[in-house]
């Protein structure tokens, strides 16, 4: 596999990452076309044919869930100009619903198939709702989508709103919730308790969003994975990646995911596969996992996530181990990849990052 990254690669990696890529589409349209080369030709037509659909997709998506929340008599409003005005390059839509309609608005979403905070006699609903006055939903099947169901139009927020309990902070002490007070006077000692190490920080990398579907063969070819793998997925969500794998490249996998409502669907999802043999599941955090054996290291976190995990990996993975990552965010400095590309599918794209250990 060629490790050369192309000027234009490169300058496309890092307009995808600040937010910027179709302000660089179209400076790069104005510039003369004969400074690019074919190859350049065809990925920039890719990379332009690929945000395209991801619009049309998104603005489509936008039209049927206002349609949806309407039908159950929720006041719900998707922007359709913000979609097209926007910079960014990933599959997210805002809807805005007034703040007494966010809780049926969260339930209907969810019962559509989104992943969200469960409102039903959940405390960590209530924290989102006083204080959050937003929240990210995700779907992760074909018609992979992310949406922030927005409400509070107006410019009220609660007194000290920053210094507000979070859902972390619920699913630490419960009480919170209902002595919410209480909580936004803790908040500082428990700021001052994470700086100085106090307090642990939550066993969970991130919540589960999934890795699009479209872009599970272009990973997987990046890393070059092959039946002779031993591929390895750190907070493998519902087991999608390891299931494709198997089937497709004919490798052995294993995952490790800590949520339990993901490591529940990711069971189930491989109890109804025929590869379930070559799979192996464990419900535990990623730090733990044993390396013996693995020839292939998948990872899908947040770029913080991969600062403190790429390392320790690098140190306990036997040597030629490929380490494999995407995220549309650029990585800490600290965090240097031997090899990084530009994957673009039907309508999504990510930056797939690579180590050898």
């Amino acid at each position: 596999m060629s490790t050369v990254v192309s000027p234009l690669e490169n300058r496309l990696i890092e307009a995808l990452q600040s937010d910027r890529l179709p302000t660089v589409l179209e400076a790069i349209r104005s510039e003369p076309v004969a400074d690019l080369t074919a190859t350049e030709q065809l990925q920039l037509e890719r990379v332009e044919a690929a945000l395209k659909a991801q619009r049309a997709r998104c603005r489509a998506a936008g039209e049927t869930l206002e349609t949806l929340l309407e039908s159950a008599d929720i006041a719900a409003r998707f922007d359709a100009d913000e979609l097209e005005s926007s910079t960014r390059a990933y599959a997210l839509i805002t809807l805005k619903v007034r703040p007494q309609e966010a809780t049926r608005a969260q339930r209907l979403l969810i019962k559509a198939g989104f992943l969200g905070v469960r409102p039903d006699h959940n405390p960590a609903w209530e924290v989102t709702w006083r204080f959050g006055r937003r929240t990210l939903l995700v779907r992760t099947d074909d018609d992979y989508l992310r949406v922030l169901l927005r409400w509070h139009d107006s410019d009220w927020q609660p007194r000290f709103g920053r210094l507000a309990p979070t859902p972390d902070d619920v699913r630490r002490l419960p009480a919170i919730a209902l002595l919410w007070p209480l909580g936004v006077l803790l908040k500082p000692l428990r700021v001052l308790a994470r700086r100085f190490g106090w307090l642990r920080e939550p066993d969970s990398f991130a919540p589960f969003m999934g890795t699009p579907r479209a872009l599970l063969d272009p990973l997987l070819d990046f890393a070059q994975v092959g039946p002779e793998d031993r591929l390895l997925d750190l907070g493998c969500g519902d087991a999608t990646l390891l299931l494709h794998a198997v089937a497709t490249r004919n490798c052995r996998a294993i995952g490790y995911e800590l949520d339990a409502d993901a490591f529940a669907r990711a069971q189930q999802n491989c109890s109804s596969s025929t590869d379930a043999d070559r799979i192996a599941l464990h419900q535990a955090d990623a730090r733990t996992a044993a390396l013996a054996g693995v020839t292939v290291i998948f990872l899908f976190l947040p770029a913080t996530a991969l600062e403190d995990l790429v390392p320790l990996l690098l140190e306990r993975a036997d040597p030629g181990t490929r380490i494999v990552a995407h995220e549309q965010t650029a990585l800490p400095a600290t965090l240097e990849p031997q090899q990084r590309r530009l994957l673009v599918a039907e309508d999504i794209m990510t930056v797939a990052y690579r180590w050898v250990c």
